[in-house]
């Protein structure tokens, strides 16, 4: 369900599936800048996003990214241009409500592309290890601990994603 002043998932955006990820030649800088993933704000695994739980159904529910701390709105993320083409069927990030893009990250044009390349993590801007962001000992634990991106909770198109309730703000600053 999409609240007041959400998203528009239409016809745009992510589609999780096709592309590759592309970390690194975009400029995407994981660590260093403002988004801190496993230590800081966004904890996810631990913290405030929950993948699997809550109230996100990519593909047979509907995404509520409004419901608390998430306000993924008027600041740095601009999600929905081009780049990012997240799946070919229920979620449609893109030319809606959803323009996260007045300040840093652009997520769109350039550096993320998640589709057939085959993800390659480490040509570029993108420093998943000396920064802010530590994947795999600090709070996102992808694999073993509450984000399970393979054998349980984030089954994108059946099962549930909690973009909502740990208080994640992509709006108003923007990340680096």
């Amino acid at each position: 369900m999409i609240e007041e002043g959400g998203s528009d998932y239409g016809p745009g955006g992510n589609d999780y599936g096709q592309g590759g990820s592309d970390y690194g030649q975009g400029g995407d800088d994981y660590g260093q800048g403002g988004d801190d993933y496993g230590q800081g704000g966004n904890d996810y695994g631990q913290g405030g996003n929950d993948y699997s739980q809550g109230w996100n159904d990519y593909g047979q529910g509907g995404n509520d990214y409004r419901q608390d701390g998430n306000d993924y709105g008027q600041g740095g993320n601009d999600y929905g241009q081009g780049g990012n083409d997240y799946s070919q069927g229920g979620n449609d990030y893109g030319q809606g409500g959803n323009d996260y893009s007045q300040g840093g990250n652009d997520y769109g044009q350039g550096g993320i592309h998640y589709g057939q390349g085959g993800n390659d993590y480490g040509l570029g801007g993108n420093d998943y290890s000396q920064g802010g962001n530590d994947y795999g000992q600090g709070g996102n634990d992808y694999g073993q601990g509450g984000n399970d991106y393979s054998q349980g909770g984030n089954d994108y198109g059946q099962c549930r994603s909690d973009y909502g309730q740990g208080g994640n703000d992509y709006g108003q600053g923007g990340s680096d």
